[in-house]
């Protein structure tokens, strides 16, 4: 985006606990580059309540609905400031022309409904758990950037394209696929000897591509030929979250890995993947675990 997403934040004062988690979590909104407006620091005394409602909600790209127990039962039965934003959110041309404009975030909220009836069909963004806070976080920050589909993958060149093209030819592009896990974890276990001992990890802007030759039965090559860099740290035997990239060499192109190694990958857009091998049978077979760090870039 040319300029920063506005966002309106609706949201009920429920108590001194949740009016300060809203404040928090919209101050880390600014934080990140989120235009918010919230009554919070928007409406002073004397302004006209329902022109800040109005203004804010047709002048904002989007809206967040913080679905609170009580935020959800005012805005179902029309009540409160909740109840007048929840009529304005519901009319026909918001519903008709702005179908992406809502998030519902839900929070302070243990009722089974966890959305007002006029968003019931939306998905949304539970940060009820404080633990995957920023996983969550993450989410919503690429939505508000429009950035929804960074994990899509590009979209492919048709085996028919070529006119020449033959039954080897198609059942080669077939085979291609099956060296691919777009998972963001996972066990993969392949033939290196086969499509030219490349595998790829991910999707999108989190696809790695790894690339694998023999060496022994205890030992396998990797290089970074297809990625940005491979690190190594011959200390660390386990996947584990990373704080520190400092800690893993990523000066050479080739590794020589065994059993039980641990390899960090960066791919091209400065995404991070963890990998441990497995299992190697020369001539043949690499297993290997991985997890794709969630992060953002």
């Amino acid at each position: 985006m040319e300029h920063p997403p506005k966002v309106f934040i609706s949201y009920s004062q429920d108590n001194q606990e949740h009016s300060d988690w809203v404040l928090n979590f919209a101050t880390k909104l600014r934080c990140l580059g989120i235009d918010v407006t919230c009554d919070i620091w928007d409406l002073n005394i004397g302004d006209d309540l329902l022109f800040f409602m109005n203004n804010g909600l047709n002048n904002a790209n989007m809206v967040i609905c913080i679905c609170s127990e009580k935020y959800v039962e005012k805005a179902n039965n029309m009540l409160g400031g909740a109840g007048y934003e929840t009529m304005i959110l519901s009319s026909p041309f918001l519903k008709q022309g702005n179908l992406n404009y809502i998030i519902p975030v839900v929070v302070n909220n243990p009722s089974p409904n966890k959305v007002p009836m006029f968003l019931s069909t939306k998905i949304y963004i539970d940060f009820s758990n404080t633990l995957e806070y920023d996983k969550n976080m993450r989410k919503l920050i690429f939505k508000l950037y429009g950035r929804d589909e960074r994990l899509k993958p590009p979209l492919g060149k048709s085996p028919f394209m070529d006119e020449k093209a033959n039954d080897v030819d198609i059942l080669n592009a077939i085979r291609k696929t099956m060296y691919q896990n777009a998972a963001m974890k996972g066990v993969v276990s392949f033939d290196y000897l086969q499509n030219s001992g490349v595998y790829t990890i991910g999707s999108g802007k989190f696809a790695f591509e790894t690339e694998w030759s023999s060496c022994s039965n205890e030992v396998i090559y990797t290089y970074s030929d297809k990625l940005l860099a491979i690190g190594y740290n011959s200390e660390i035997k386990e996947i584990q979250p990373i704080d520190n990239m400092d800690m893993f060499d990523f000066t050479s192109r080739t590794r020589k890995l065994k059993i039980g190694d641990i390899l960090i990958l960066e791919n091209k857009y400065h995404n991070f993947a963890i990998l441990k091998i497995l299992s190697i049978t020369y001539d043949k077979l690499v297993s290997f675990e991985y997890q794709i760090l969630d992060t953002v870039n």
